[in-house]
This record gives C-alpha cells, sequence and structure tokens, in this order.
C-alpha cells in the first residue's frame, strides 16, 4: 500500500469518526430503552412478535383480510414481509416455548389517541415479577427481533449521513448534525428500541434518498437508476406506506429530462431500470398480495380494526389530529400514553420547527451558497426532499380518514427527509443551531426512560407502618367470600377532590392491605351515583394503575392506589354523589363479597362522597357582597297558596351561602298556627333529599331545592303560616331566622 493510499484511508477514517462515535450514542441511547421499556410496551408489539413467530413455526405468510383476525398477527398480518422474515431467522434457532414469551392483555388499558398525562393503565401488558429473568425461548426470539429493529437504525443514521452529504457535498457538519438529531430524538430511539417494522422501512426508505440524492449530484445511469429501484422495492417489502415517496422519484426523473442532462429516451430508459429494480425487490410479494386478496398493499385487512373509522363524524378534527402526529413525531412512548408532563415541551419543539422552516425558506431563495452545494444541485435536492415529506403526509392524511392512526411514526418513511431538511433550515439560520437543538433533545431522550418510562411501569411503592397509622378515614372492610379468609383489606378510600367539574377526571385514592394472591385477577369497578341510583360515571380497571392485578399481590405488600374516573358530560344536575366500589369476579362478573370490621356483610358499599358540576345545568351565581351577617339566605320560593288534605304539596326554594358551611344543615318547612305559633305540620329534611348537603355548597352560587310536603290528611281547614329555615340536626340549633313564606289556606 502506497503512502498516497495510507493517507487518503487515514483521511476518510478523520472524516468519519463523528458518524462511529454518533453510531455508538445511539446504541447505548437504543439499549437504555430496550432495559426499560417492558415487553410488548411497544406500538403493537404483541401482533409484530404474533407474526415473527407464525413465520418462524414455518407456517407460511399469514393470511389477510377477515381471515387476518382468527389469528393472533391481527392487522399486522397485511404488513410486508421483510423485516417479519429476517427477525424470524434467529427466532427459529430457539424453542419459542421454553419459556414462552406470553403477552397478557391489559383489558382496561388507555387509548394512545390523543394527549394522555395520566399515569394510569399505560400498560398494554401485564407483567409478572421477574418473567423475564434469563433470556431463552420466547423472550429471546423478542429481545432479538428488537436487536434486529435497533440494527436498522445503524442503516438509517448512515442513510441520513450520506444523503446530507449529497445535499452539502462541502460542509460535512450539516451531515454530522442531520445524523446526531437523528440518533437524539427520542420517537426515534423508542421505536428503534422495540420489535417493529418502522424503523426499517425508515432506513431503507433512506437509503433510497441517499442513492436518489446522489444520482441527482452525479448524474443519470442505468446503474445508478437500478440501485435506487431496488432500495425503494426493499422499502416497499418493509412497508408498503413507503410507496408515498414514489412522487418524489418521479419529480425527479422529470427533472433530469428538463434540466437538459439527458434525453427523453435517456430519461425513459432510467425509469424503465428504476422500475425494474423495485419490481424486483417488491413485485412478487404486491401480485401475491393482489391476487390472494385483492389488496396489494394489504389495507384491506385494517377495515376490521375496531380504530376503523366508518363515518365522517367519528373522524377527529384536522388540526387536532396533525398535532398529535407531531408530538408523537418526537416523543409519544409506549403505545403514545407515556408523555412529557407539561405541554410546553411540545410548544417549543414546534417552535423549533417552524424556526427551521423559516431558515429553509431562506436557503431556497437565497442566491449564496450558505452550505456550499451548486446551485444546480441544492434546490433540486431540496424540493425533492419536500416533496417526499408532503407525499408520505398525503398518504397518512388519506390513511387517517380510513382508521384512527395520528402516529408520528407513520411519517417515518420520510424521515430522512425531514431531519435533513430541519438541520438546513437551522443551520442556515445558525451554523451552532443544530448541534445547540441536538443537544437540548439529547437531555430529552437521556431523562425519559429515568422520568417517564420507568415510573409509567412502576409498582406501586409499599406502605410503611407509620404510613398506614396515619391514614384518614380508616375503613378497613374484608373482601373475599368469608371475612376469616378475605382477599384483601380496604384501608381507606378518599376522593382526592371536594368537587369536581363534569369532562374531568375524578382521582379516588385506595388503600389496600393485600392478605392472599388469587388465581384470577380481580378487577376493581368503581361507579359514581346519583338520585333513583343513576350512574353517571364509571370504571373498570385493575389496582396499581394496572400494574397490579391481585393474583401478583403480596401479603406483605400494603400499597396506597389512585382510580380515575372520567364524569360524563352529560351530567344532569350538581349535586353531591356517591362513590362506589366493588371488586369483580372477571370470569362471573359477580361481585365479590364485603364485610365490615363486624363481620356483618355489606351492600351497596359507597366509600366516600363528592360533588360534581353539571356544565347541562350549570347553577346561577349572585354576588358575594352583602349588607348583613347571614351565612345562608332564601333568595327565592315558589310555592302554591292552597293546599289540599292528604295530598302532596310542592314548593320550589332558592338558597345561597355567603360563606363556607362546615356542617350539614337540615331544611326545616313548618305550618304554624297564625295565633299560637304552634307547629301543626312540618316537612324536614336535607336539601334536596340528601343529595346536596351544605357542607359542599360553594359560596355565592343559587342552589335550588324542589321539595315536597305531605299535607296532613286530619289537619283542620283553615289558614296557616309557611315558615322554613336551616337548623342543626344534632343541637336543634338554627343558623338564621324562620323565612316567612306567606299563608297557605288548607281546603279539603
Amino acid at each position: 500500500m502506497s503512502q498516497v493510499e495510507r493517507l487518503n484511508i487515514w483521511a476518510n477514517t478523520q472524516r468519519l469518526w463523528p458518524l462511529l462515535l454518533i453510531i455508538g450514542l445511539y446504541i447505548f441511547l437504543g439499549g437504555l430503552y430496550m432495559w426499560a421499556m417492558p415487553p410488548f410496551e411497544g406500538p403493537d408489539e404483541p401482533q409484530h412478535m404474533a407474526y415473527i413467530e407464525w413465520l418462524a413455526k414455518g407456517k407460511g405468510f399469514p393470511p389477510q383480510g377477515d381471515a387476518a383476525w382468527e389469528t393472533p398477527i391481527r392487522q399486522e398480518a397485511g404488513q410486508s414481509p421483510l423485516y417479519y422474515l429476517l427477525a424470524s431467522l434467529p427466532a427459529r434457532l430457539v424453542d419459542l416455548t421454553s419459556p414462552r414469551a406470553e403477552f397478557r392483555s391489559n383489558p382496561y388499558a388507555f387509548s394512545g389517541v390523543g394527549p394522555q398525562h395520566l399515569a394510569d393503565n399505560n400498560n398494554r401488558a401485564i407483567h409478572y415479577p421477574g418473567e423475564v429473568s434469563r433470556l431463552a425461548g420466547g423472550w429471546l426470539a423478542l429481545y432479538s427481533s428488537r436487536a434486529i429493529s435497533l440494527s436498522f437504525g445503524i442503516l438509517l443514521l448512515v442513510s441520513t449521513y450520506g444523503l446530507a452529504r449529497q445535499l452539502a457535498p462541502d460542509d460535512p457538519r450539516v451531515a454530522i448534525a442531520a445524523a446526531l438529531l437523528l440518533s437524539v430524538t427520542p420517537q426515534v430511539i423508542f421505536i428503534s428500541s422495540v420489535a417493529s417494522n418502522d424503523i426499517p422501512a425508515a432506513s431503507l426508505s433512506a437509503l433510497m434518498l441517499w442513492l436518489l440524492a446522489r444520482t441527482v449530484r452525479l448524474g443519470l445511469s442505468a446503474g445508478r437508476a437500478l440501485g435506487v429501484g431496488i432500495a425503494f422495492g426493499l422499502a416497499i417489502l418493509t412497508k408498503s406506506s413507503a410507496a408515498a415517496l414514489g412522487p418524489a422519484i418521479a419529480v425527479a426523473l422529470v427533472w433530469f429530462w428538463l434540466s437538459r442532462h439527458n434525453t427523453l429516451s435517456q430519461t425513459f430508459r432510467a425509469g424503465l431500470f428504476l422500475a425494474l429494480g423495485t419490481f424486483l425487490a417488491s413485485g412478487w410479494w404486491l401480485i401475491r398480495s393482489w391476487v390472494l386478496y385483492r389488496s396489494p398493499l394489504g389495507l384491506s385487512t385494517h377495515d376490521q380494526t375496531p380504530w376503523a373509522i366508518g363515518d365522517s363524524e367519528a373522524l377527529v378534527r384536522f388540526s387536532m389530529r396533525w398535532l398529535d402526529v407531531f408530538r408523537s413525531y418526537w416523543i409519544a412512548l409506549g403505545w403514545g400514553t407515556i408523555r412529557p408532563k407539561g405541554e410546553w415541551v411540545y410548544f417549543i419543539l414546534l417552535a423549533l420547527a417552524i424556526l427551521a422552516l423559516c431558515g429553509l425558506t431562506i436557503s431556497l431563495v437565497s442566491a449564496k451558497e450558505r452550505l456550499g452545494v451548486r446551485p444546480a444541485v441544492k434546490p433540486i435536492g431540496i424540493v425533492i426532499l419536500l416533496l417526499a415529506t408532503i407525499g408520505v403526509a398525503i398518504s397518512l392524511e388519506i390513511w387517517m380518514h380510513r382508521v384512527i392512526a395520528p402516529y408520528g411514526r407513520l411519517m417515518f418513511p420520510a424521515l430522512a427527509a425531514i431531519t435533513v431538511l430541519l438541520i438546513i433550515g437551522w443551520y442556515t439560520l445558525d451554523k451552532r443551531l443544530p448541534f445547540i437543538i441536538s443537544a437540548a433533545v439529547l437531555t430529552l431522550a437521556l431523562l425519559s426512560p429515568f422520568l417517564l418510562i420507568r415510573p409509567a411501569h412502576a409498582l406501586p411503592k409499599k406502605l410503611t407502618d407509620q404510613a398506614i397509622e396515619q391514614l384518614s378515614s380508616r375503613l378497613d372492610l374484608r373482601f373475599g367470600l368469608s371475612p376469616e379468609e378475605p382477599v384483601a383489606i380496604l384501608l381507606s378510600a378518599e376522593a382526592q377532590a371536594h368537587s369536581m367539574p363534569a369532562e374531568q377526571f375524578l382521582p379516588v385514592e385506595l388503600c389496600w392491605q393485600p392478605v392472599s394472591q388469587t388465581e384470577q385477577p380481580y378487577v376493581i369497578l368503581m361507579h359514581i351515583i346519583g338520585p333513583d341510583n343513576s350512574l353517571v360515571a364509571g370504571r373498570r380497571t385493575y389496582p396499581g394503575l394496572g400494574h397490579f392485578p391481585t393474583n401478583i399481590w403480596e401479603p406483605e405488600h400494603p400499597f396506597c392506589d389512585l382510580v380515575h374516573v372520567f364524569i360524563w358530560e352529560d351530567l344532569p344536575k350538581t349535586l353531591v354523589y356517591q362513590v362506589e366500589l366493588a371488586m369483580l369476579d372477571p370470569e362471573t362478573g359477580k361481585r365479590l363479597p364485603v364485610f365490615g370490621p363486624d363481620d356483618v356483610p355489606m351492600r351497596g358499599m359507597f366509600v366516600d362522597r363528592v360533588r360534581l358540576e353539571s356544565i347541562v345545568e350549570p347553577e346561577s351565581l349572585v354576588d358575594s357582597e352583602k349588607d348583613n351577617d347571614l351565612q345562608v339566605q332564601l333568595l327565592e320560593f315558589d310555592v302554591a297558596s292552597t293546599w289540599s288534605r292528604g295530598e302532596l304539596s310542592s314548593l320550589a326554594l332558592e338558597w345561597v351561602t355567603y360563606v363556607p358551611l362546615a356542617r350539614d344543615y337540615q331544611v326545616f318547612v313548618h305550618l304554624r298556627d297564625p295565633v299560637s305559633g304552634e307547629v301543626v305540620a312540618q316537612a324536614d329534611g336535607p336539601p334536596l333529599d340528601g343529595w346536596y348537603p351544605t357542607s359542599f355548597w360553594p359560596p355565592s352560587q343559587v342552589i335550588e331545592d324542589e321539595r315536597t310536603f305531605p299535607v296532613p290528611a286530619d289537619l283542620q281547614i283553615g289558614s296557616y303560616d309557611l315558615f322554613v329555615g336551616l337548623y342543626d340536626l344534632e343541637s336543634f340549633e338554627q343558623i338564621s331566622e324562620a323565612n316567612y313564606l306567606g299563608s297557605i289556606e288548607i281546603e279539603p
């Protein structure tokens, strides 16, 4: 080897060492996320693994369409097979049943659609302690599938680096910045660390864009066109959504012809080679899917999903769905529910994206060679990347009209294009800006496993003896078939809000003392009950925010749990509602018996009460300023002047309190003799039949109390005075003067 060759190798090594360091950083972060994220907690990971196991067991390709839903692969059976074929190779070398990687579904998991800020049922799977104590059998197949996804990420980084080098050949900092940003984007790292075909599809799409940009820069030839076509076909063979990059390729071919670098026949010949490469890589699969299922891209399989959109009314507003696509492009971990607690993170990312768009616009219209790119190449290169991004976005918009799918990872076929465009935009404004932003994104990526992922899947903390002694509202209710052998003791239950508007989540804290494990996981049932046993909200969940079912409870592990109950929007009236709690057998649906401290069975167990505000009929407000010393005042009343003996008479009262009332007072309604003042009949009771105790009355709000008065059948005919007021049931002390409502004429 000559001295010149050694110098060239040394120079190339010196140029590539930043990329090698970036790849090392990416592998480290990917391994960190793989450790933090429990099995089957990647998007559709159970179905991806079912596809891999199906191939590993030699069953051939899974059926598509309706038949796919008779297999554990479900909607993923329509996916292109390349990733699954590769992941099935190591799976074929192990005994998948020793041990089996069992997916135990959490039926109460929250949906990944829309922002989710509650740390509640983020797990799609139920995880048993120590289930992955050793990597063998099915667990080894799962983690090897994750490793293959991570390995494709290396190709993604290299291809993105190469793509940026083609657009800015004289300034390697652009390529380094693009690879760095990609390697630290939390969603990219997360999707790379789970079993999924998203990163393989993104990497092969990036490879195609790299080869296409290289062809644009160096010139059109049959060999280069064939390479672009093969890469494009492999991307489609990995995920059919990569076909949305086709328009960008077509525009590049038109540019070759119109730029007069090539004749029409040369361009047509190159197009044929490109099509040939695409067909050789993916044509067989597309033809097979068309012949067998009349769906070359496998889309029809998704039409049977529960999240398929049947009509336009089910479609989320355009701005909302694309805002969620943006959020989940950057960071929406797990099944999309594990997100930063504050929206400010997304606001900053959105501002940075807008900043990049401004810089990109400047780079397109500026005549200066700010990136050191030859003018003939630079505009078309950026245009191709923009078309690639727009093509995938249009494809996703069409897809979101078919199924509910506002997921940023579905933009990943354009991941390399988006990343390079962001870097060019920031770099145009300031050469340091891409590296500063990447450092900030790296900080988010490093913190997420410890501040978001692990806490979202943590078991509840064990209560200390001191904490148990300090619990308020002790109940000590035993759940079980008998009081002698309970499953658990409910130490306390308390709503975490005194008042709550409709369309909000009401958190209720339950503190448990497990006594024994159960064969099946019992379900926590919580109902919010109103008058006439009406149901205004309900929730079912496994304990421990979905992570701690009773069949893995430990008797020495007392804990407190939160159950979030969503108050339905059609709450009919602002009242104080009862919180009902039960424990259900999931197989029979029967409630587990509950015994009080005296071993007496309990029926209809209400553990707390809470004021819920209706948005259907909001309460009226009055001026809080007053010229008297009254705590509570009767504002208005409506009562008939004539009553009949032996019948129920109605009266409507409107109260207002000027200060919070500490006690629950009774309403008295008295008929008095106008001469002696003696009470001849009365109808006392709590306001609104007990559904709105005075301790829950907020100051300045009008409380409407519809009441009935049973007129005694033996009451003498004549005129009587009607008085109402409030009093303390324990001391019988009135809290204000009796209010005179007028004279009532009693008729036969």
